[in-house]
């Protein structure tokens, strides 16, 4: 961030506007440094700032535009933190479920999910039935259609110490100017 941030004018205006620079990228900075500080609240500033640091994303646009040429990895902080606060042995967590989509057939629908843990397995359901192959942390759909992909989703992150499931998503497939989707 850093570039048409969208955020609150103030309670006077009670709008929303944009605005640029690194006044516009901090606060995004200094949120992911208190999430990985509620993570583990015996961190130090040091780590803290490490895992800030060693997890950021090369973006080679940025060249001559800031410093470090590179942006903040949220997910890949929190699971920086999480690897050196947690034993090897502990059992996963899900820190974003999916999120409900809606999709026109014959268009396409993928579905996300964060979680923390060593050593990740990950296993995607729908309507309650493993989905064959769907063994990543991102579940992109193609063609979808009302009959086949229509339904709640769920996915299951695992270790050998344990798993979490995620919370439902819903697919709703609009065809023909009908909605389908699962009954819930």
């Amino acid at each position: 961030p850093g570039l048409g941030v969208q955020t609150t004018t103030g309670p006077a205006t009670n709008a929303y506007g944009t605005f640029n620079g690194t006044s516009a990228a901090c606060p995004h900075v200094a949120g992911a440094a208190a999430l990985l500080l509620a993570l583990n609240p015996e961190a130090t500033l040091a780590e803290i700032k490490a895992a800030l640091i060693e997890t950021v994303d090369l973006v080679p646009a940025l060249t001559n535009k800031m410093a470090s040429q590179r942006r903040l990895n949220l997910p890949g902080a929190l699971q920086h933190v999480y690897q050196r606060t947690y034993p090897s042995n502990a059992p996963p967590r899900i820190i974003s479920d999916p999120s409900d989509l809606a999709a026109t057939e014959n268009t396409s629908a993928t579905f996300g999910v964060w979680a923390l843990g060593h050593s990740l397995l990950y296993q995607w359901q729908l309507d309650g039935r493993d989905i064959a192959d769907a063994t990543n942390r991102v579940l992109s759909l193609s063609n979808v259609t009302a009959a086949h992909h229509a339904g709640e989703y769920r996915v299951l992150a695992s270790n050998s110490s344990g798993s979490d499931t995620s919370a439902p998503a819903v697919l709703t497939v609009r065809r023909l100017g009908i909605t389908q989707q699962a009954l819930l």
